[in-house]
């Protein structure tokens, strides 16, 4: 029996962002490390875009290429 994986806000969000070099790295890894399996929510999709744009501030035009990467390469519940 194989466990489904959901990769959670925080994660994706350490994973994209500039601000915090070692937990970027983390992110990355473990990220890596589902092989492409894990899945994401739609609300998770939601929290990243929000928190992305709002509070740390990135450019829209990077916010919806990151939006665009995750929704091509993990399975969307």
């Amino acid at each position: 029996m194989s466990a489904n994986i959901f990769l959670d806000t925080n994660i994706l969000i350490y994973a994209y962002s500039a601000y915090e070099p070692l937990k970027k790295a983390q992110a990355q890894a473990l990220i890596a490390s589902t092989g492409g399996s894990a899945w994401l929510s739609t609300q998770v999709l939601i929290e990243f875009v929000n928190v992305s744009h709002r509070k740390l501030k990135a450019a829209w035009p990077d916010v919806q290429i990151a939006l665009i990467e995750l929704t091509a390469s993990y399975q969307i519940a």
